[in-house]
C-alpha cells in the first residue's frame, strides 16, 4: 500500500496575485481606450502620433493582462505528491506542463528556484510551483533519503 507522505497543491498566493493583476491590466486597458482612444474626438495631424500611441498602450496593457491570467491558469497549476517510493504530480518541463511519475531512483537531485521546486532527472527537470513549507518538507526528505 503507497503511505503519502508529502503533498502540495500549487501556490494558491501566486494564482492571486495573477489573477487580480489580469483582471486590473484588463479593466485598465478597457478604461484607458475609451477615456483616450474611443472618444468620439478630432485630432490634428500632431496629435493623430498621440492617438497611435494611445492604441499601443491599451493593447500592451490588454496583452498584459491575458498573459496574467494564462499564467494564472496554467503555470500554477501543477502539484506534486510524494510516497515513500516514488513522487507524481504535474510540473513545467522545458516549455510546457507535464505530468510525471518517478520512482525515488530517478530524482537525482531537488533543488529550489525562487518559488519553483525543481526535481532534477535524467529525462529532464520539472518545476512545480508550491508554498515555501512544502518545497522544504521535500528537499529535506529526498536530502535524507539519498536513493
Amino acid at each position: 500500500m503507497e503511505t503519502l507522505l508529502i503533498s502540495s497543491k500549487g501556490n494558491n498566493k501566486y494564482r492571486t496575485v495573477f489573477l487580480i493583476l489580469g483582471i486590473i491590466c484588463i479593466i485598465g486597458s478597457i478604461i484607458f481606450f475609451m477615456t483616450n482612444v474611443g472618444a468620439k474626438t478630432y485630432y490634428s495631424r500632431s496629435q493623430e502620433s498621440l492617438k497611435m500611441v494611445g492604441i499601443l498602450i491599451t493593447a500592451l496593457l490588454f496583452c498584459f493582462g491575458l498573459l496574467a491570467f494564462l499564467f494564472a491558469f496554467v503555470r500554477c497549476n501543477g502539484y506534486i505528491n510524494v510516497y515513500e517510493d516514488h513522487a507524481e504530480g504535474k510540473g513545467l518541463q522545458g516549455k510546457g506542463m507535464n505530468t510525471f511519475y518517478l520512482s525515488n531512483n530517478q530524482i537525482r537531485s531537488v533543488t529550489q528556484e525562487s518559488y519553483y521546486l525543481c526535481l532534477h532527472t535524467d529525462i529532464g527537470v520539472f518545476r512545480i510551483i508550491c508554498d515555501k513549507k512544502s518545497r522544504l518538507e521535500i528537499m529535506k526528505f529526498y536530502a535524507k533519503n539519498s536513493f
